[in-house]
Order: structure tokens, then C-alpha cells, then sequence
């Protein structure tokens, strides 16, 4: 049964009012829900289950206390992240508990997204649901209901179609019925503890995505301002033992092979082996001190390009924050960040400082330390790797066997190489 809360009638739904729908719904402990949006605000909240679908047409009914009434409700979804966070925004309400069959579907697969696009809603149905799912021969509903329609409710202004309507609630009941399925593959792996975990973890990355991280623009100006001083000065003084363009690749090679340094790029994997002054090249030669000035020049005049004044454009002018995605389940085991990629700001404490915690408040950093070599040693049952695991840093340990250096500290570069040793390895 396909319901409609809206001033409006459309062929094949049932119009209900705001109050008979919360009625409905608050029956049922267990509701798929699912939105559609114009940019930041809400047009249409989906909520039901394999049986029923409710669409409400929020540019005319409030659903606040309806949502605020199902407190006791799970709530099911396909990437639910992104409608929890706007449900928040929206509303003002939190939703208590979510189960994401997209989650589900990444952990199964170990977040191995082959081919591209496996993890989608649609891609996820047609596997374990119904084959011809979103065509015109599917089992549900039997119409097409492409990603076009989605499209369309950024623009709209007028009542939603029929087309746009069943898209909406189709979203709902394929997600309601995947669960199902992904719940039983979860369970026949042993994986439901995995599942949960993930969840809450999804609602704390979507508080965090929300709330953004809190900024220092005036520390990053003048944290510019001293990195482009520091290559202005490098530069200089690189000058004056050639004055050529440290900036060309070329011309720096013909310096260093005049003064007898000899950089190649070897990758017998990649059949590769040329001469190069890239720091994978030059990290053999380390210790040189105009190779180690010139990579410092490189060090910063990177952190200049990637991370100078233009960095400022990600900062929300609005809440002069640091707004993120974050995502989680990924094939290395480990969580990665885009738009902005908040993992790969330089490591300088004066860059890193810039992110700090206002007045009154704390910024806290948490770590499993060495979490992957730890479990590697423990399945290895390898004496060394579990001395250095219970008694010091274990990437420290790594680099002073690979390098031949036992004087070496942990704020070595080999400290750094190694650990992207150690996690090859796990």
C-alpha cells in the first residue's frame, strides 16, 4: 500500500493525513526511511516497510513530531549516513538506532567496491533482491525508476509525479527487504557484531561531518605566510651552489650527476628504472647534505602548493568550520576523508595546531596503537614482532633492522617508511 501525506492527489496513492501516518508507522519497530532533497533542505521523507510506504511532501507537512514520536524505532536505510545528517539538520531530530544495508554489503565484501558502483542500493537489489530490479520487468512495482528521476527533485517546484512518487517509496521498500537478506549473510559470517559497530560508528561520522572541525584561519594565514619565507629561503641559498631552476626535475638531475649523485627510480614490478630526483629516488642518498636541503625545498614548497592560502576556500563561511566526508569499511581496513581530504594535511605541528578546540573546550585524539601489526604478530606467533609490540614502538623497531640503525629516534623518516613497511605487511 503505497500512502501520500500531502495537499495534493496522484494516481495510485492513497492521501493520509500527517497524524495517521505517525499513527501507522508508530505500530512498527523496525522502518526503512530514505529522503529527498533541494541542496541542504528536505522535499520528501520515505518511510514504511516491505508492505506499506509513506511519502510526506515536507514543502507542505512538518514531520518533526511524527519522526520525534518513533523514538523506539530502528531505522533502515542505503547509505542511511546521509539522511541522518539531514533529518538532523532538518528537524532538529535524531534518529536512535540505524541499520545501513549498504554498511552490510561493504563488510561482506571487505569494502572492496568491484566493480564500481557494487555497493550501490541498485546494484545490491538486482544481486540478492530481484535481477531485473529498476526495469520495466521487475517483480516490484514493474516500472523504471532510473537515477533521472532522482535528478529531478533538485528542480522541482510543482506536485511530485507518480514517477517520482514510486521512485521515492521504492527506495524504501528495496532497502526494507535487503536488509533481510544482508542480515542473514551477516549472521551465516559471523559478522552482526561487525554490523553494529559499524552503525553507530556511520551516526558518529555524520555528527562529525555536521558539526565540522573546528579552524584557526588566522594560524593558517600565518602559517602560509612562514612556509613561503622558508622556500623563498631555501631557494636562495640552493641558488648559490647552482643557479638554476630548482623547480625542473631536469635541471636539478644534471646538478646532481656533476656532482657525482647518481638518483634512480627503480620498481622491478613495474619493470621501472630510470634516473629521477623524485624522494623515493633520493631517499637512498640521504644524509648528502645539498640532497637533504633540497628535499626539505620540496617538503615545503608542497605543503605551499597543496596547503597555502587557497586551503582557506574549504572553510564553511557559515560555521568557520572544516566540513568533511569520511568513509568508512574501505578495503585497507581503515577510514579515509574527501572534500576536504582532512588525512593528508602536512604533518607540521604548526599546521596541525590550526585545528584546535574553542574556548572551553577540549580536543580529544584517540589511537589503537599499531592495531594491524598487532594482530599480524599475534597470527604470525613471530618473537620479535611480539617483543616490539609489548615493549616500544614498533615501527621504530622495524626501521632499526631495515636501515641498520639502531641510533635511529622516533621522529625519523625511516620511522615513516617503515611503518608504511608494517602495513604492507598487514
Amino acid at each position: 500500500m503505497r500512502y501520500l501525506v500531502a495537499p495534493y492527489t496522484v494516481k495510485g496513492f492513497t492521501n493520509i493525513s500527517l497524524l495517521a501516518a505517525q499513527g501507522l508507522l508508530r505500530r512498527h519497530k523496525l522502518l526503512a526511511i530514505d529522503t529527498e532533497t533541494q541542496g541542504d533542505k528536505i522535499v520528501m521523507l520515505q518511510l514504511g516497510n516491505a508492505d506499506f510506504q509513506v511519502a510526506i511532501d515536507c514543502r507542505y507537512e512538518d514531520p518533526t513530531t511524527l519522526l520525534r514520536s518513533l523514538w523506539k524505532v530502528r531505522f533502515i536505510g542505503h547509505n542511511i549516513k546521509y539522511d541522518y545528517k539531514m533529518i538532523k539538520s532538518n528537524f532538529s531530530v535524531v534518529l536512535p538506532k540505524v541499520r545501513d544495508t549498504m554498511l552490510g554489503s561493504m563488510i561482506l565484501t571487505t569494502g572492496i567496491d568491484t566493480p564500481k558502483g557494487y555497493h550501490s542500493l541498485e546494484q545490491c537489489v538486482r544481486r540478492w533482491i530481484d535481477p531485473l530490479a529498476y526495469t520495466n520487468q521487475g517483480n516490484l512495482f514493474r516500472v523504471v525508476a532510473t537515477k533521472d528521476v532522482r535528478a529531478e527533485f533538485a528542480t522541482h517546484s510543482g506536485d511530485f509525479t507518480e514517477e517520482q512518487l514510486t521512485y521515492g517509496l521504492l527506495d524504501v521498500e528495496y532497502a526494507f527487504r535487503l536488509y533481510s537478506k544482508v542480515y542473514e549473510l551477516l549472521k551465516r559470517e559471523s559478522l552482526l557484531r561487525v554490523f553494529w559497530l559499524e552503525n553507530e560508528f556511520s551516526m558518529v561520522a555524520g555528527d562529525l561531518e555536521l558539526k565540522g572541525l573546528p579552524f584557526s584561519s588566522e594560524q593558517w594565514v600565518e602559517n602560509t605566510k612562514l612556509t613561503s619565507e622558508k622556500v623563498l629561503e631555501h631557494e636562495t641559498k640552493l641558488k648559490e651552489t647552482a643557479d638554476i631552476n630548482w623547480n625542473s626535475q631536469a635541471q636539478v638531475l644534471k646538478v646532481f650527476k656533476e656532482l657525482g649523485l647518481e638518483p634512480r627510480l627503480v620498481d622491478k614490478a613495474k619493470n621501472i628504472d630510470r634516473e629521477s630526483v623524485s624522494s623515493l629516488a633520493l631517499a637512498s642518498l640521504k644524509g648528502d647534505p645539498l640532497v637533504d636541503y633540497y628535499l626539505e625545498f620540496k617538503r615545503l614548497k608542497k605543503a605551499l602548493t597543496s596547503y597555502g592560502l587557497k586551503f582557506l576556500e574549504n572553510v564553511n563561511p557559515k560555521t568557520n568550520r572544516i566540513h568533511t566526508n569520511i568513509y568508512q569499511i574501505l578495503a585497507t581496513g581503515r577510514t579515509a576523508s574527501s572534500d576536504i581530504n582532512v588525512q593528508n594535511i602536512p604533518r607540521d605541528k604548526s599546521f596541525r595546531d590550526c585545528f584546535r578546540a574553542p574556548k572551553d573546550k577540549t580536543l580529544i585524539t584517540a589511537d589503537y596503537s599499531n592495531q594491524e601489526v598487532r594482530v599480524l604478530a599475534d597470527l604470525a606467533q613471530d618473537e620479535n614482532m611480539i617483543r616490539a609490540c609489548r615493549d616500544s614502538d614498533v615501527h621504530l623497531a622495524t626501521a632499526k633492522i631495515a636501515f641498520n640503525n639502531p641510533q635511529l629516534k622516533k621522529d625519523s623518516q625511516e620511522r615513516q617508511y617503515a611503518k608504511s613497511m608494517n602495513f604492507l605487511m598487514a
